[in-house]
């Protein structure tokens, strides 16, 4: 018996092929090869982008706001 309704994934990158339910979960949705994510297809329709930790969101934490010293303060008395 054929299953048509499997998960294909397959890597945008380097072309390599993944198969099987698995895929849902998003530590098999990278590439085995490269580590990209995959482009996961359901009975030959693109149904999700899959995620990879080497290809998620960057995220910049940028310095805390700076705080006046009582010697830098504009109202400070001298």
């Amino acid at each position: 018996m054929i299953i048509e309704k499997m998960l294909e994934g397959i890597c945008p990158k380097c072309g390599n092929h993944h198969v099987g339910w698995a895929l849902q979960l998003e530590r098999y949705q990278a590439c085995a090869k490269c580590g990209t994510g995959l482009d996961i297809y359901e009975g030959g329709k693109l149904v999700a982008k899959g995620y990879s930790p080497f290809t998620a969101e960057k995220y910049i934490i940028g310095n805390p706001p700076t705080v006046p010293s009582k010697e830098e303060s504009p109202d400070a008395k001298p």
